[in-house]
């Protein structure tokens, strides 16, 4: 009777486990269209500003519907940079510009707080001269949560 009894229990706590575990899981992210320019990052370089377009958002979203603030790249070469001080984000009132069109959204990042972190985080496998970078986001409905990735060269900067 007592093995009946724990037998009986081990189910109801198996199942209870998984109805829990699967009810706590989040929806899924969409994936969207992620692209870089410039293609190359000269980590010697002077410029201003890394330009993210995004485009292919779910049907039923346009541009117009994405939240500005939530634009953030969060992981670079499988680092998830909530651990290194946090992700980079999409700041309109540092002067960042952005675009916003009828089929993509376009937002610029710091290229020297990028190039950092690039710098931080770099491929030690593989191709060492390229970096991975995955952009995650949300629409203005709280609903819509997207990511895309994208890979960019690497250029070191020259010795003076």
């Amino acid at each position: 009777m007592r093995k009946i009894l724990f037998a009986a229990i081990a189910v109801f706590v198996l199942f209870s486990c998984a109805v829990t575990g699967a009810m706590a899981q989040e929806e899924p992210m969409d994936k969207v269209k992620v692209r870089f320019t410039p293609r190359s990052l000269n980590l010697g370089s002077e410029g201003n500003w890394v330009t993210c377009k995004i485009k292919r958002l779910p049907q039923g979203y346009s541009p117009a519907d994405i939240d500005l603030d939530t634009v953030c790249i969060v992981e670079v070469n499988g680092n998830v940079l909530e651990d290194d001080g946090g992700p980079l984000c999409f700041d309109k009132n540092s002067g960042a510009p952005y675009t916003i069109c009828k089929r993509k959204l376009m937002v610029s990042f710091d290229r020297e707080v990028l190039a950092d972190i690039i710098t931080a985080n770099p491929r030690p496998r593989r191709n060492p001269s390229k970096a991975k970078i995955i952009v995650e986001g949300s629409g203005l409905d709280g609903e819509l949560q997207f990511w895309g990735r994208d890979k960019i060269k690497i250029k070191p900067a020259k010795n003076k």
